[in-house]
């Protein structure tokens, strides 16, 4: 089983889950986790969660994984304020050339 599989939590602000309805008296902590999960899957999530102590480990590997590959360098940045910066002269202001304004 997956970890994503693994897991049934709801996050409030995810947009995949805009129709979800969010009601907070049907949720709860997880003490092992610390996300949200419904009242009516938390024996379910005890339950996988207990089963595995390295799970936690995997997952945070895996998040800090992801964390480190999504993060943009300041050449990539600046790339792109700059391109940026010269579709959208309302912001930024009169862009005159390479490099200044």
């Amino acid at each position: 089983m997956s970890i994503a599989a693994a897991t049934h939590t709801l996050h409030p602000q995810d947009p995949r889950q805009a129709g979800a309805t969010y009601d907070p008296t049907k949720f709860v902590v997880s003490p092992i986790t610390g996300e949200l999960v419904a009242i009516s899957e938390m024996a379910e999530h005890m339950r996988i969660s207990l089963i595995d102590p390295r799970w936690r480990d995997q997952r945070e590997s895996m998040l800090s994984k992801i964390r480190d590959t999504t993060r943009a360098g300041d050449d990539e940045i600046t790339q792109n304020l700059v391109r940026l910066a010269g579709t959208r002269p309302d912001i930024f202001g009169e862009w005159h050339g390479k490099g200044c304004w």
